[in-house]
């Protein structure tokens, strides 16, 4: 058996095709913690032009250094997190506050 060109896909193969929603972006939402790493490479830029020997010279930095080195990184990373998870907080509860 052949099948001719052009024919349509049954109705329940055109079920399966159909795709979701995207879910909007709340442009109200509160930008997510930067890691530690990230806390370090704005500094670290600062010194570099070009984007990607930034991020491997930053990177071969980062490794290299020691826990003691990384501590304030680190400790800028938990504050920015912590403010982050408040941020959260504040907008989760105006959230479920407001009708929709």
């Amino acid at each position: 058996m052949t099948m001719k060109r052009g024919r349509k896909a049954d109705a329940s193969h055109q079920k399966e095709k159909r795709h979701r929603r995207r879910h909007r972006k709340d442009p109200n939402r509160p930008k997510r913690a930067l890691t530690a790493f990230f806390v370090f490479l704005e500094e670290f830029r600062k010194t570099f032009n070009a984007c990607a020997v930034v991020a491997k010279a930053a990177s071969r930095q980062w490794n290299a250094m020691s826990e003691s080195q990384k501590a304030p990184y680190i400790a800028e990373a938990e504050k920015n997190k912590h403010e982050y998870e408040r941020a959260m907080k504040a907008y989760n509860a105006k959230k479920s506050a407001s009708p929709r």
